[in-house]
């Protein structure tokens, strides 16, 4: 009965309702019934909810709008309306805009979430400038909180800002800060792939080092530190690393699929490590994920030609030629 008149569920019904909808590809059906969801609801993220749906069905952009508006009229102190409205009107290029909200926003945030929101803000319209100085004055009004200090740390990872994240990595493993265990042991992993990307043997030494300690102080290891462990050893410079490497990305991958970036990069271990079986087999299974990246294509195609298979490389050329008429 349901199912053949949606209206009648309401509430969180409705919503799992929709959901479902939409995870049987029934997209109509679904925005339909998200739609009848927001108009009865007082909870601002249904707005949300339809913009993004109708963002998705490729709606025009007014009616994709409307509701992020409803949304700021509903809860202008929520940092999640404005940060999708921004996120919308930089999407539309309509950047000034943007600036505009921004402006709104800052008169309308609560001072608890202020310095975070506008940081982010200026981010998405790409000051990068004023979203540091948001960052640090959140910092410098609290400097012992991790929370923050692992916000702008991260920022400055994110913008290749390398030796300005080490400063306040270093005080997160302080013991002076007090941080939580996996706010410690996430700074350390950071840490260890920064003083790793030198490549020299003496740091690499020491990264991993660092990711001991994590093991040290929780008497296990985790996906994440596996994860640094694999990156690191896969950016190392001897036989032995790349073994390592080899060995530590096959375990992940026994507790959680790897990402398509690491997969490339096992597949550049294999062929290093002259596993050519396994490397193609990798290649094959992302190439037929992702048959529009180039730089796969490229690896792919490089890697056949140096194993002399010229009529499977000659087949790949081609299709790349098409693919990338401008870019061989």
């Amino acid at each position: 009965l349901i199912e053949e008149d949606p209206s009648l569920m309401t509430g969180q019904l409705a919503r799992l309702g929709w959901r479902i909808a939409w995870e049987r590809e029934q997209f109509e059906q679904a925005l339909g019934m998200a739609v009848n969801v927001a108009e009865d609801s007082e909870d601002y993220r249904d707005q949300l909810w339809v913009s993004q749906l109708r963002q998705v069905r490729g709606l025009d952009s007014a009616e994709v709008e409307a509701p992020l508006r409803k949304a700021i009229s509903m809860a202008p102190d929520a940092p999640d309306v404005w940060l999708s409205l921004i996120g919308f009107l930089v999407r539309e290029q309509r950047i000034e805009e943007a600036e505009v909200a921004i402006g709104q926003a800052e008169s309308a945030l609560p001072k608890e979430v202020l310095r975070e929101a506008l940081g982010r803000c200026f981010e998405l319209v790409g000051d990068t400038d004023k979203a540091e100085e948001q960052y640090r004055k959140d910092v410098d009004d609290e400097p012992t909180n991790v929370a923050r200090l692992i916000r702008l740390s991260d920022f400055y990872i994110r913008y290749g800002r390398l030796k300005d994240a080490e400063l306040f990595l270093n005080r997160i493993v302080d013991p002076k800060t007090k941080a939580q265990d996996f706010a410690v042991a996430w700074a350390r992993r950071r840490q260890a792939l920064q003083i790793a990307s030198s490549r020299r043997f003496d740091d690499t030494a020491r990264a991993l080092e660092l990711l001991e300690s994590n093991i040290r102080d929780r008497k296990y290891e985790t996906v994440a530190d596996l994860r640094a462990e694999a990156a690191i050893r896969a950016n190392g410079i001897t036989h032995h690393d790349h073994l390592a490497a080899i060995e530590t990305y096959e375990q992940i991958a026994a507790y959680s699929p790897l990402s398509q970036a690491e997969m490339f990069r096992l597949a550049r271990l294999y062929k290093l490590t002259a596993n050519w079986p396994k490397c193609r087999d990798l290649l094959q299974l992302l190439i037929a994920d992702k048959s529009d990246d180039m730089i796969l294509l490229s690896f792919y195609i490089s890697s056949l030609i140096e194993l002399d298979d010229s009529l499977e490389a000659e087949v790949w050329l081609r299709q790349m030629e098409q693919k990338f008429p401008n870019g061989i």
